[in-house]
């Protein structure tokens, strides 16, 4: 199946696009490229929907030979309308895909054209959507010697009073947390930094926003470097990927329990649950037009 997959920030070089590459998904901008002195009058001139606007859209000219057409909740609606009038081929399957939750029920008004779909499992529910989690993959990192019993590395987002509780909890239970909160983008580590980190971790924290649920990046992350999750996310009970050896969920188990909860290894996965998640299984879930039942 010949595959398009626009995405608003896009660079060829991201691991994510490389991945998508692999499965033989062709990745576009929504924007074709321009001179840095031209954006910003490109970015105005799409903002007011000035006459020919249209033409600053990066639709490919054989854009009608593509048997399905996958865009995220980040795109701007005026390009999907402008997608979806250039397409005249009536067999294309197009795919609106909610990457981020849903908010305040805000659902975007689609013609009856699109298929929507979304990673979070509990907004599919909510709002009658098809279901495929964000796809991972699994990256080569050194093995690390155990310094810390718990790390956290991520943008402050309000959880700081929740997160600095959590921390000092630990120390008081005589474990090594790392918690990295940072309040800007300049201040964030790589990715890969991050995973260097965590493989130094008996368990990796995380703390979710409200409105946040599911399978998440931590939990992947967990799933495929084999390490120990300690969660507030209460909805990762329900699916198949939860085993409480290696899921601690905070305010719902006891924590005079994490200190032994840490004590114990790894229980590995059933074999085929990292495959699931896979951007080989996500992109052919698309294409076969099925769900994922992990839950």
């Amino acid at each position: 199946m010949k595959i398009l997959r626009y995405c608003y920030n896009f660079n060829q070089s991201t691991r994510y696009n490389r991945e998508i590459a692999k499965c033989d998904i062709t990745v576009l901008p929504h924007f074709r490229s321009l001179p840095i002195g031209l954006r910003l009058f490109r970015n105005y001139y799409n903002r007011q929907q000035l006459p020919l606007y249209k033409h600053l859209f990066n639709i490919p000219k054989d854009i009608n030979t593509y048997e399905m057409v996958i865009v995220a909740d980040d795109t701007p609606q005026n390009f999907v309308r402008a997608l979806e009038s250039s397409i005249d081929n009536k067999q294309c399957r197009l795919v609106y895909y909610y990457v981020n939750p849903i908010v305040n029920g805000h659902v975007e008004a689609l013609s009856e054209h699109w298929e929507v779909w979304s990673f979070d499992k509990m907004d599919c529910v909510k709002y009658g959507l098809k279901y495929n989690p964000a796809p991972y993959c699994k990256m080569n990192v050194a093995t690390q010697e155990h310094v810390y019993d718990a790390v956290f590395v991520g943008l402050n987002k309000g959880r700081e009073t929740a997160l600095t509780l959590l921390e000092n909890e630990m120390k008081h239970q005589g474990l090594i947390p790392f918690f990295k909160i940072v309040d800007n983008k300049k201040q964030r580590l790589s990715y890969e930094e991050v995973l260097v980190l965590n493989a130094q971790s008996r368990s990796i924290v995380e703390l979710l926003q409200n409105g946040q649920s599911g399978v998440t990046l931590r939990t992947m992350e967990s799933l495929f470097y084999h390490q120990k999750l300690i969660t507030n996310n209460k909805s990762i009970k329900q699916y198949r990927i939860y085993n409480e050896h290696n899921i601690f969920v905070l305010g719902e188990d006891d924590m005079a329990n994490l200190t032994g909860f840490l004590s114990t290894p790894y229980q590995q996965a059933e074999s085929n649950l990292e495959n699931l998640y896979t951007f080989e299984m996500w992109a052919e879930r698309f294409s076969r037009g099925i769900e994922l039942e992990d839950i």
